[in-house]
C-alpha cells in the first residue's frame, strides 16, 4: 500500500461515506487532496481541519507529515467549487 492509499484507508475510515480525492506531489512526494463529508456542515474550516489532523495522526503517526494540504468541504461546497 502506497501512502496515498494509507491516507485515503485512514480519512475513509474515520469519515464515512466521505469521497477523498488526492495526489501525490512528484517533487516532494507529499500528498494533497479533497476531502468531502458531509459531516462537516456547520463546522469551521479550523474545527474541519483540527478534526481532519486528529484522524491523521492518530492513524498514521508520524507519516501525517507526508500530508500537506487536505481542503475539507461538505458535497455542496465541493459541487460549488467544481462548477465554477
Amino acid at each position: 500500500m502506497d501512502n496515498k492509499d494509507e491516507v485515503k484507508t485512514a480519512v475513509e475510515h474515520d469519515f464515512e461515506g466521505s469521497m477523498f480525492i488526492a495526489d501525490t506531489d512528484t517533487v516532494s512526494g507529499k500528498i494533497s487532496g479533497f476531502l468531502v463529508w458531509d459531516g462537516f456542515a456547520g463546522l469551521s474550516q479550523t474545527d474541519r481541519q483540527k478534526r481532519l489532523w486528529d484522524v491523521l495522526r492518530k492513524s498514521l503517526g508520524a507519516k501525517a507529515v507526508q500530508v500537506s494540504t487536505i481542503f475539507t468541504y461538505t458535497s455542496g461546497e465541493y459541487e460549488t467549487l467544481s462548477a465554477a
